[in-house]
């Protein structure tokens, strides 16, 4: 699958359906902000992997001189180590649940 720049459009191309292909206006992709709300549309199609989303927001960044990471949906944006310890503790703690749950019963 395939991200290309054709016209005044950034198509995201169907492996198995041509009809079926994501266009967006190269105008309506100006800015960090609707690069990000365009890629998290684009996440929605059950079609697209992560990787042709980056694929999509790399060129669309480059085209406006925006840095990449800058893009990111939060769909695609890194967890801070905050948020890591965050889900671990969380985790742990559902984990202590469920074990007290298995010994009630």
């Amino acid at each position: 699958m395939s991200v290309i720049i054709k016209g005044r459009y950034v198509k995201v191309l169907h492996p198995n359906n041509s009809m079926a292909d994501f266009e967006v206006l190269l105008s309506n992709c100006n800015s960090p902000e609707s690069i990000k709300g365009w890629a998290s549309h684009l996440l929605e199609k059950n079609w697209v992997s992560r990787q042709v989303a980056d694929r999509f927001i790399t060129l669309l960044a480059q085209r406006i001189g925006a840095e990449r990471s800058d893009c990111l949906p939060p769909e695609l944006t890194p967890m801070t180590d905050i948020q890591r310890g965050y889900l671990a503790e969380k985790v742990a703690m559902l984990r202590g649940v469920l074990k007290s749950a298995r010994a009630a019963s």
